[in-house]
């Protein structure tokens, strides 16, 4: 039903057409708007060239279940852009990888839901191997405490407001002060607790004393 006398096309519908099974197009379906009310079951292959819009207003929400590949680049636009990298259920450890190639080689941020630390780190090794990962500095999540646990090289200035605090022995827990402009170092040690043997010691690179100030308490 429908159509003209005389159509440009072999099939020409003027209106509105229904279709209750099946419709098979071995060429292209060309349309000013494509609407599904229903859901997309399979796509085999998609190839599409130039750009596509999804959505026109701030609240639409647009879900994959999968993943999603990009090659090029990924641009947010709002006053107050996010990410949210759920793990669902607790307890797994969102990832965000800065990497070189295809595996894990780079950097990261990361968050371990077992432990419930924030962790900032390096990846050396050519692997996809997380437990290759590096820590550089991480945080908990509880207390907010920043812990360093390699070391800390500062070619300026550290400044603590607090106090800066090491445990263990002297020969595994200890402060390096390093002068490499032939100027002065000075330090101050203040202790704010009641312990007893304070002392202040200068050695050479060997860890070997050359000079050392103690208190017996």
């Amino acid at each position: 039903k429908g159509g003209s006398s005389t159509p440009d096309n072999t099939l020409e519908v003027h209106g509105s057409g229904l279709i209750t099974g099946s419709l098979t197009v071995e060429g292209d379906i060309i349309a000013q708007n494509f609407i599904v009310s229903s859901s997309v079951t399979s796509i085999t292959y998609q190839s599409l060239s130039g750009s596509t819009i999804f959505g026109d207003t701030g609240d639409d929400t647009h879900q994959f279940t999968g993943s999603l590949d990009i090659t090029g680049s990924l641009e947010m636009n709002s006053l107050n852009p996010s990410v949210t990298l759920a793990s669902m259920p607790h307890g797994g450890t969102p990832v965000i990888r800065f990497v070189e190639g295809t595996n894990f080689r780079g950097g990261f941020v990361k968050f371990d839901g077992a432990s419930n630390v924030l962790k900032i780190g390096t990846h050396e090794v050519s692997d996809s191997d997380a437990s290759n990962d590096i820590d550089a500095i991480t945080m908990a999540r509880g207390t907010g405490i920043v812990t360093i646990p390699t070391s800390l090289v500062s070619d300026g200035n550290v400044t603590a407001a607090g106090y800066i605090a090491g445990t263990g022995a002297f020969s595994s827990q200890k402060a390096n002060i390093l002068n490499n402009f032939n100027s002065y170092i000075g330090l101050v040690l203040k202790r704010t607790g009641t312990g007893t043997g304070d002392f202040l010691r200068l050695t050479d690179s060997s860890e070997n004393t050359k000079f050392s100030v103690e208190d017996d308490g």
